[in-house]
């Protein structure tokens, strides 16, 4: 799990990316997230996005995508705090461990 991406996601503020597992792993990190999609398989339902509590996204929409993507980073650090408190109960979802778990599980199996 000490990848360097998860080394450079935990000494962010800001999650800035494809909305691919990435995502997760920020939220694990409680990050306010700003995502888009940059391929079809992570194309994403924005009501999924919503049900876990995350704030930014932009699937499929390209139009004026730069203003809309800095508009809505320029939000996220104007209002820190006031994401980070929005998104709390949502943080409890993820834990970054999910497949230390299935691996732990699957052993158990195996034995």
């Amino acid at each position: 799990m000490e990848d360097s991406l998860y080394l450079t996601l935990k000494k962010a503020d800001i999650f800035f990316g494809a909305a691919g597992s990435s995502l997760y792993e920020a939220m694990s990190l409680k990050k306010p997230c700003v995502t888009f999609t940059i391929a079809s398989n992570q194309a994403q339902n924005i009501d999924h996005f919503k049900e876990i509590g995350h704030l930014f996204h932009y699937n499929n929409s390209y139009e004026n995508i730069s203003f809309k993507l800095l508009k809505s980073l320029n939000y996220v650090i104007e209002n820190y705090e006031l994401c980070q408190k929005n998104l709390a109960p949502f943080y409890n979802y993820y834990d970054c461990q999910g497949v230390d778990r299935i691996s732990r599980l699957i052993s158990d199996i195996r034995n």
